[in-house]
């Protein structure tokens, strides 16, 4: 989730993220999330009414959470946990980690609202 959920955000970038040394912290998803949105739309009293413009103020706040997914490979030693080996027992943090939490993201802004002959058109300016 990201701009759908909460404006200004990139798209995948809410939720969990792959943080194993040597990735670039990509986006792995959650099971779980929401999101709420409060928008005050008002009429720009300077334009007619025709023109079709008007501006808005909004708060937005969201969370992605819950990787269910898998984190090791046994097969390939990609493991995190103790390890039995001819050599004796080792922790090994080789397999994924991630980091996932609850954590509320938000932002606020102000935008621009134009309804146009083709359509609805908006611009947006985030400050999170």
């Amino acid at each position: 989730m990201g701009p759908n959920l909460v404006r200004g955000f990139a798209p995948a970038g809410l939720g969990p993220r792959d943080i194993t040394p040597g990735t670039s912290n990509d986006a792995i998803g959650g099971t779980n999330y929401w999101g709420a949105s409060l928008e005050f739309q008002y009429p720009f009293y300077f334009l007619p009414k025709d023109t079709g413009f008007r501006g808005a103020v909004f708060v937005d706040a969201g969370s992605v959470w819950g990787y269910k997914g898998e984190t090791q490979l046994a097969s390939t030693g990609e493991v995190n946990g103790i390890v039995n080996a001819a050599q004796g027992s080792f922790v090994c943090q080789c397999g994924m980690q991630y980091a996932d939490s609850p954590f509320v993201r938000s932002s606020v802004g102000a935008s621009i609202i134009w309804d146009s002959p083709f359509g609805r058109c908006g611009s947006i300016l985030p400050i999170r």
